[in-house]
């Protein structure tokens, strides 16, 4: 059942925000991280749930150290380096955490879907029609160029909201407004709150590209694609994996 409280392994994030409808490489280091990321290999859906730590400097943060809300997540990919795992994970539902089950040898909390229910109207379909400009001239301003024609991907959508978090996944919010924007439980003041911060983060992009073109250099300087978080690195195939949401395929 879409609504019956589940019980996973938590990946603790610093300094970043893990929306639904993400996908996105992490590295995993931290025993305790390390942990719960085998014990979600060894399921058989291969979940775990992703909370952002309010504090950046803890190293093993408790559940109260966490976020209210957070990421359903699956493991698509799994490999073993020096640095622990490298992991390409899929963000599927916004979860709120409801208790804790355990902390050794990894965090283990209870979680439930969060959904956001959709609005409809002139100004919500005004709003997803800025984002979606906002989001075009975004793409723009990157270096290298994102080759992805925005205008088609609400028909890829299966919800509204997934426009929003696949948006605020392209460029590099702060914290504190990811988590502001993953914690609003109403669709219309997601769309407000996101085409707000990205109003100003265009105007900041528009004047680097413009002093780095004017800059008669050998060495011109650019956007730098990473500015836009690791998620952006592959935007095109979280559009197409999305039709895979309903039943996404595991390890």
């Amino acid at each position: 059942m879409m609504n019956e409280p589940d019980q996973l392994a938590v990946l603790p994030e610093r300094n970043t925000v893990f929306f639904p409808c993400t996908l996105a490489p992490l590295t995993v280091g931290r025993p305790k991280s390390v942990a719960a990321a085998e014990a979600a290999l060894s399921r058989e859906d291969k979940l775990l749930a992703i909370f952002t730590q309010r504090d950046a400097q803890l190293d093993t943060p408790g559940p109260d150290d966490l976020a209210q809300f957070g990421t359903k997540a699956v493991i698509k990919r799994m490999a073993r380096s020096d640095d622990g795992l490298q992991l390409l994970i899929q963000g599927i539902e916004r979860i709120e955490r409801t208790g804790a089950i355990g902390t050794d040898p990894y965090l283990h909390l209870s979680i439930r879907p969060a959904i956001v229910a959709a609005d409809t109207g002139t100004e919500v379909e005004a709003l997803q029609r800025a984002i979606i400009e906002q989001g075009a001239r975004v793409q723009q301003l990157a270096e290298p160029p994102v080759q992805l024609d925005f205008s088609q991907i609400p028909a890829q959508l299966d919800h509204p909201m997934q426009l929003v978090y696949l948006l605020a996944s392209f460029v590099n919010l702060d914290v504190e407004k990811g988590l502001k924007l993953l914690e609003t439980s109403s669709h219309i003041e997601a769309l407000r709150m996101l085409h707000g911060y990205l109003t100003p983060e265009i105007q900041v992009l528009a004047l680097q590209t413009k002093i780095a073109t004017a800059a008669k250099t050998e060495v011109k300087r650019r956007i730098p694609l990473a500015a836009f978080g690791t998620s952006v690195v592959i935007l095109a195939g979280m559009v197409i994996g999305f039709t895979q949401l309903r039943g996404y395929n595991h390890l």
